[in-house]
């Protein structure tokens, strides 16, 4: 049987974006959404990690900011590593994103443009 993978999440950015480039020169942008699911008492909130890769990377580092709103699809990771302090195995999951889309209204002085990435690295 096949496996697949994908998951698309809608949240607000809790940081602006951090862009890193890799030796070749790709870049890679990080950030983080924070998801709100119920109402009330109920309401719960999950934060995901978000990367991204090439130019729809490119275009996040320049045109999203802490608070934006956005849908992001991509497949979902998890990494493992040992902590530092407590010699502790930990896990995170994450979202390797294909692309991202703003959603809902533009704030004042926002400039939108398509994002669109071919450049996928894997």
């Amino acid at each position: 049987m096949p496996n697949y993978s994908h998951i698309t999440q809608i949240g607000h950015l809790t940081r602006d974006p951090e862009q890193t480039f890799t030796p070749a020169g790709l870049a890679i942008t990080k950030f983080a959404i924070a998801t709100n699911n119920g109402y009330g008492e109920k309401k719960d909130v999950c934060y995901v990690g978000i990367t991204l890769f090439g130019k729809s990377a490119e275009a996040a580092a320049k045109y999203l900011s802490k608070g934006s709103a956005v849908l992001v699809d991509g497949r979902l990771s998890m990494s493992s590593w040992e902590d530092k302090n407590t010699g502790q195995k930990r896990t995170k999951h994450e979202i390797i994103g294909n692309s991202w889309h703003f959603v809902g209204e533009r704030k004042a002085g926002e400039d939108r443009e398509p994002v669109c990435d071919d450049e996928m690295p894997f």
